[in-house]
């Protein structure tokens, strides 16, 4: 039982962290604004995700305004183990 909660403590803490995956621009996105662009780098992202965590599924993505500069935006993914 001990062995089985140090697993599943690990499997939280390791399967919920955000990873950071890229930084885009928001006039790239303006300027491509097509949705077989949009859903390509979607794409592109999850499977950058599933490299870092091997066992994801799929993943959620959230966008931050990057402290940088205002026209861009850090991109970022936690992986999810059931599906996108």
């Amino acid at each position: 039982m001990r062995k089985f909660t140090i697993y599943l403590i690990l499997l939280l803490i390791l399967g919920f962290d955000w990873n950071y995956i890229s930084t885009v621009s928001l006039n790239f996105i303006k300027e491509n604004d097509t949705p077989i662009v949009r859903q390509f780098i979607i794409k592109k992202w999850i499977e950058d995700i599933k490299t870092i965590q091997p066992h994801c599924v799929g993943a959620s993505i959230k966008f931050i305004e990057s402290d940088i500069d205002e026209d861009l935006i850090d991109v970022y993914a936690v992986c999810n183990k059931w599906g996108i």
